[in-house]
């Protein structure tokens, strides 16, 4: 990585970081919970008439409670945001460095800025909710998988492992796209091995600081007593997400890697963007309904979505080929 994109990445990281304070709000009651949990830890546990699951996101919350005990409340969500945006920003802009080595540092620049600043992304990553950590984790994932370096793949696992600790069905995005990388790349099956050990150990290391920050509350009886929430208590009782015309981005990037993709098949970046859209939208249909449905109709979940599309719309768009398309297409 040369210093013009050194410079552009970090240039790019303070505008969104930036922009981001202006999305900043709680979308939800759980955003609250996680606030409070990760300044006041135990002292909100200990007061509780029952365990929650809540306290259980130790990836989000111990990372937040140090910064926060180190510094102050404001400053240390804002590191904490800081570092999701750098990591988003630093990824795709790598991602388009692997794939689109012939695009010039200005047009990594621009299509970086444009995939960070989506309105979805801006908005999650200025929530102390759980998902702006899995849409940093998801780029940074498919980023890390890309270099076929077996030390980022093992970093890349670890990342894995942290998302179980912040969002399950987050996690289980995170790891399909991880192996749905590694399989384009054809990686050798020590590197699933040695991810996987990762994963393991990093996941279990939470659990370990749990137990400091969270004394006298046990991590498996408390997921397991979550085990019994009927998820579809959260969900319409039809198929509204079919109406939701926010869903129609995702798709539009699926269409238009499919088309471009089956234009030139030996296209890496059309290739790509082919599989990282279609395994992500395949993932959302099947899992959906694994969890009553709320998956494609909560919005901090169809947030998760977004990631994946806005790297395959720049992986697209990174090429003189697409660019002359959209011209035909918009002269018609």
């Amino acid at each position: 990585m040369n210093k013009r994109d050194l410079g552009a990445i970090a240039g790019i990281t303070i505008f969104v970081f930036l922009a981001a304070r202006m999305w900043t709000g709680l979308d939800t009651p759980d955003s609250s919970f996680y606030t409070s949990l990760a300044l006041f830890g135990d002292q909100i546990t200990d007061r509780a008439p029952f365990d929650s699951y809540y306290w259980t996101r130790l990836g989000y919350i111990a990372p937040v409670m140090v910064l926060t005990s180190l510094t102050s409340p404001e400053i240390g969500f804002a590191i904490y945001r800081f570092i999701l945006i750098a990591v988003i920003v630093a990824s795709i802009n790598s991602i388009l460095q692997r794939f689109a080595p012939s695009a010039t540092t200005l047009t990594r620049t621009y299509l970086t800025t444009a995939a960070a600043t989506s309105t979805v992304i801006l908005s999650y990553l200025g929530n102390p909710y759980l998902t702006g950590f899995i849409l940093a984790a998801t780029c940074a994932v498919i980023a890390l998988v890309a270099t076929r370096h077996i030390g980022l793949l093992i970093l890349a696992g670890a990342i894995v492992g942290w998302s179980a600790q912040v969002n399950p069905a987050g996690s289980i995005l995170v790891a399909t796209l991880f192996v749905a990388t590694a399989l384009f790349h054809q990686q050798r099956l020590r590197a699933y091995l040695y991810s996987a050990l990762a994963a393991i150990a990093v996941f279990l290391a939470f659990i370990g600081i749990g137990m400091l920050f969270f004394p006298g509350l046990s991590w498996w009886e408390t997921f397991n007593a979550t085990r019994e929430m009927n998820l579809s208590d959260f969900a319409s009782t039809s198929l509204v997400w079919l109406t939701d015309i926010s869903l129609l981005v995702p798709l539009a990037v699926l269409v238009l890697a499919i088309a471009l993709w089956w234009t030139d098949r030996t296209n890496n970046a059309y290739r790509f963007a082919f599989v990282i859209s279609s395994v992500t939208l395949g993932f959302f249909l099947v899992f959906s309904p694994l969890m009553g449905g709320i998956a494609l109709e909560a919005p901090m979940y169809q947030a998760m979505l977004w990631p994946p599309a806005m790297i395959a719309a720049v992986l697209l768009f990174s090429t003189l080929r697409v660019q002359q398309w959209w011209i035909y297409v918009l002269s018609i």
